[in-house]
């Protein structure tokens, strides 16, 4: 609870009222063009992006 940010009185009933979910992570490595690869196989063509970002031409 406290690495949630909760900082008052934590009593047994709080302890016995929580619903926790846990998830797992997985950390994959790979080049930029093997990325690029991905993101265009898995989302029809489409390069990758960066939301809010505009690609400006020179």
């Amino acid at each position: 609870m406290r690495k949630a940010g909760y900082n008052g009185l934590i009593t047994e009933v709080h302890r016995k009222s929580i619903r926790l979910t846990r998830y797992q992570s997985t950390l994959f490595t790979l080049t930029y063009s093997d990325y690029v690869s991905y993101v265009r196989a898995t989302r029809g063509g489409v390069a990758p992006s960066i939301n809010g970002f505009r690609h400006v031409n020179h």
